[in-house]
């Protein structure tokens, strides 16, 4: 490809990256892999998150299992997932060895769960906050977790993970950063299980004024949290 070319594909990469997978997929897996493979892995793997999982695990068939999984580790971990159960048992073994052992252990809980179930599609290394810390400390913790992670309600948890109430971003920003996040915090009732039926329950009507519901185990101990875009994605999967 010529200079002047490659330049314009990488700019449409980088201001158009879900266009550009679009059109990406009109394309034999080969073709694509070996013109991703040229480009800044950044672009790369933002393009490969806006592509349909069957096709992004074609292209990471198509590439050296070093270059596949380098262009897997910047998505998030149910895209990440989504992708490798899309390659053969093999692939998926030699794909997770080379990710980063934290990745390893998150996509361990998720494979732990049925690929129609809440557990799977859920962030299970999300934000959450104890219920004794004060805002300011709240703030600074929740500055160390990425963007994508993301969401208005925080779940707040006691010293043994169990859920207890939901704090929300505007709130711990808006008062004193000496107050507690228990007496800020509203009750979390609206909670899911792990184990429970991703369709079932993406017909909650909740979902029409939230964007992430937390998920518990059988203990009612927070495991994780559903975005609405992550049970949109699954449910397309």
């Amino acid at each position: 490809m010529p200079a002047n070319q490659f330049g314009l594909a990488l700019a449409f990469l980088q201001s158009k990256p879900t266009a550009a997978a679009r059109l990406l997929e009109q394309q034999p897996a080969d073709d694509v892999a070996a013109f991703l493979s040229g480009v800044p892995r950044p672009l790369a793997s933002g393009v490969l998150t806006q592509m349909l999982p069957y096709y992004a695990a074609r292209i990471c068939h198509e590439l050296p299992d070093e270059i596949s999984a380098a262009l897997l580790v910047p998505l998030n971990n149910t895209a990440i997932a989504a992708i490798l159960r899309h390659l053969s048992p093999a692939e998926q073994k030699t794909t997770t060895h080379l990710l980063p052992e934290k990745l390893k252990l998150t996509l361990r809980i998720i494979f732990n769960y049925a690929e129609n179930s809440v557990g799977a599609w859920m962030i299970p290394d999300g934000p959450s906050l104890p219920i004794d810390c004060q805002l300011g400390e709240a703030i600074e913790r929740l500055a160390r977790y990425p963007a994508e992670s993301s969401h208005e309600l925080i779940p707040v948890v006691d010293r043994d993970g169990k859920l207890l109430g939901e704090v929300t971003v505007h709130a711990l920003i808006s008062n004193t950063p000496s107050v507690t996040v228990a007496s800020i915090m509203r009750p979390a009732d609206t909670r899911l299980r792990g184990h429970s039926n991703l369709e079932i329950e993406s017909r909650h009507p909740v979902w029409q004024n939230r964007d992430a519901l937390p998920v518990v185990s059988r203990a009612a101990k927070l495991i994780g949290v559903l975005r609405h875009s992550d049970l949109r994605r699954g449910l397309v999967h």
